[in-house]
């Protein structure tokens, strides 16, 4: 039976996601100023675990067209969930740009935000923010300020300084104050990424935790979760593994 210890290893992982059968960290993350209007809107999947093992469900989102070099997806939400048993995920589209230091970002390690704030894609103040240590010396943090000459609405901004340490930490987006997608932080970088888009993908397996680096090549089957027309899904996890997707 899968245990429910989490490890760094990626050989103690094990990814499974069926196909449809129907279609360490500094201080606790800050928050500036949340959207209210994007919180409004609440969306929710119930995962019934149908199988007889305990499993680790957890959501991650597919990037939307081409990503920045070395872009990660993460675990996003996670629940574990015993057999027979029946939860939930809820979540808002509040945007936010945060950052981690994580080291070498790599499949099998963690992102664990020291920081958060919020990002609004289609405001041309608050869709950039830079990425540094300001005065040379110390851990970086987030820093208002201009990212990119020519900011474009639709897309969010990351200006890493040339104050932030190589191979030290990793700066990424996050939704509904969890982190999504995240690049290894490099020195005079501006990195733009397209804002999560829904592509909600579920997911079981073992020993994941929120934050995870991902390898989707490995997730060899998945359930793709399409909110159309709904806020509300459902996810069974059958015996033999694959997913029953419906609203």
């Amino acid at each position: 039976m899968p245990s429910h210890h989490h490890g760094s290893e990626l050989s103690r992982r094990r990814f499974l996601a069926g196909s449809a059968a129907c279609a360490g960290a500094l201080a606790g993350p800050t928050l500036i100023g949340e959207r209210q209007a994007a919180a409004a809107t609440q969306y929710s999947l119930t995962v019934v675990n149908n199988s007889n093992e305990s499993w680790d469900f957890f959501l991650f989102q597919e990037y939307a067209g081409d990503g920045p070099a070395g872009l990660r997806p993460l675990a996003w939400l996670t629940k574990y969930v015993a057999a027979h048993k029946t939860d939930h995920f809820s979540w808002d589209l509040g945007y936010s740009f945060v950052w981690a230091p994580t080291g070498p970002l790599v499949v099998g390690s963690s992102f664990t935000a020291s920081e958060r704030v919020a990002a609004n894609p289609f405001s041309l103040t608050q869709n950039q923010i830079r990425f540094g240590t300001g005065n040379q010396s110390g851990w970086p943090r987030f820093l208002h300020g201009s990212a990119t000459p020519n900011p474009q609405q639709g897309f969010l901004y990351i200006r890493q300084l040339a104050s932030v340490p190589t191979d030290s930490a990793s700066v990424g987006i996050g939704q509904s104050g969890q982190p999504v997608f995240a690049v290894q932080a490099n020195p005079g970088r501006t990195t733009r990424f397209t804002p999560p888009g829904g592509r909600y993908v579920i997911a079981a397996g073992t020993s994941i935790a929120g934050g995870d680096v991902l390898d989707p090549e490995r997730i060899t089957e998945r359930a793709a979760v399409s909110f159309d027309g709904t806020l509300a899904m459902q996810a069974i996890f059958n015996p033999d593994h694959t997913w029953t997707v419906s609203d």
